[in-house]
C-alpha cells in the first residue's frame, strides 16, 4: 500500500548519509546538516547495502562496525521502487552539481519514523 509522504521526509544518498551520520573525520559538514533540519532522512536499500559493505572493504574494526550497525538500525530504509528511482533521477537533473538531498516524490511506500542520532 502506498500513500502520500509528508514533506518532512527526505531521501539522502550514500555520500550525504556517511558524511553526516557516519564520518569520523571530525567535520560534520554543517551545510549538509543544515539542509536536513526539520526533515527526516531516509535511505534506499542500495545505500544501506553500500554502507554495510564498507567495514569489510575498508577493514574497519569491531567497534566502528558496531557503531555503523547501530546507526543503520535507527535509520528508516525504503525499498528501491520506481518512486525512489525517480527521486534519484531528480537529484541528477538541473544543476551541473547535483544536490545530494532531495525530497521524495509525492507517493512512496509507507515508512516508519525513527530518531537518528
Amino acid at each position: 500500500m502506498t500513500r502520500a509522504v509528508p514533506a518532512s521526509l527526505v531521501v539522502v544518498d550514500t555520500d550525504v548519509f556517511s558524511q553526516v551520520f557516519v564520518s569520523t573525520a571530525g567535520t560534520h559538514h554543517r551545510d549538509l546538516r543544515d539542509c536536513l533540519v526539520g526533515r527526516l532522512p531516509v535511505i534506499a536499500t542500495q545505500t544501506q547495502a553500500e554502507l554495510l559493505s564498507w567495514p569489510r572493504l575498508r577493514k574497519w574494526g569491531e567497534s566502528r562496525t558496531r557503531k555503523l550497525d547501530e546507526i543503520l538500525a535507527a535509520t528508516t530504509v525504503v525499498p528501491v521502487t520506481p518512486e525512489v528511482i525517480e527521486a534519484y533521477v531528480t537529484l541528477q537533473q538541473g544543476d551541473s552539481r547535483p544536490s545530494p538531498v532531495a525530497s521524495p516524490p509525492p507517493r512512496m511506500p509507507r515508512v516508519r519514523p525513527v530518531l537518528l542520532r
